[in-house]
């Protein structure tokens, strides 16, 4: 599914939603090694209590999300009441970040060029270039983690 018009993802973000905006792999050479998502949790929505998480992409992971959409590595999880189990240690980093992109969103101040997976891809490289902007903030993650933003990055 393509979403094309910015009302109806404003209209997502108002009702509350949790959306998947990037997976990432530590390396495409070890298979072991964990998978990480970064979603921002709108739910209750109030850009107040918006948050990006990170959360180890597990099989059990992938089946609690039940997605209704995916483009690339793009999910839009459509479920407000979507509950994570504890198990998945979610990682709560600078929801103040999280905080002001979301008001862009709401307000109408980013730029949009077509799909879903477009703006979301804008919206989350913008995230991690004010994240890594600040040594500060960027010690709430480990390296590892770290890295695979940055690597994540060179390629888009």
């Amino acid at each position: 599914m393509i979403i094309k018009k910015y009302d109806y993802f404003k209209n997502l973000l108002s009702k509350g939603s949790i959306f998947v905006l990037k997976k990432f792999k530590f390396s495409s050479e070890d298979k072991e090694k964990p998978r990480w998502i970064l979603i921002l949790n709108n739910n209750p929505p109030s850009h107040r209590k918006a948050k990006i998480y990170w959360v180890p992409l597990t099989k059990q992971v992938e089946k609690a999300l039940k997605y209704s959409t995916k483009e690339d590595d793009i999910w839009v999880v459509k479920n407000s009441f979507l509950k994570f189990p504890s198990a998945f240690n979610l990682v709560n980093i600078q929801h103040t970040q999280a905080k002001i992109l979301y008001m862009q969103y709401r307000n109408g101040k980013l730029k949009y060029k077509g799909n879903l997976s477009t703006e979301s891809i804008f919206y989350i490289n913008v995230y991690i270039s004010q994240f890594l902007a600040s040594p500060q903030k960027a010690k709430t993650i480990s390296p590892k983690i770290k890295k695979a933003i940055f690597d994540s990055t060179q390629k888009t």
